[in-house]
């Protein structure tokens, strides 16, 4: 068999749905997907990395705003 057919019935619910799914597919979305969860661990470090050195950066920028405009009402 190529495709599998599947009735469901939603809980307390009076309603019935159907799915319908190619086996062959099924089987190389399931390694896909497989291979996306290990490529996240590995690029999970990298991306965490870029996000702190945006934030940082936005830090940066927030507090260089204020020192300017603190700045500009010292009077010596």
């Amino acid at each position: 068999m190529q495709y599998s057919f599947n009735l469901f019935r939603y809980n307390y619910q009076p309603t019935f749905g159907m799915v319908a799914f190619s086996k062959p597919l099924d089987s190389l979305a399931q390694a896909a997907i497989m291979e996306s969860f290990r490529l996240d661990a590995v690029e999970a470090p990298q991306r965490e990395l870029e996000r702190q050195e945006k934030e940082n950066a936005e830090n940066r920028m927030a507090r260089e705003k204020a020192r300017a405009i603190n700045k500009a009402t010292i009077r010596p």
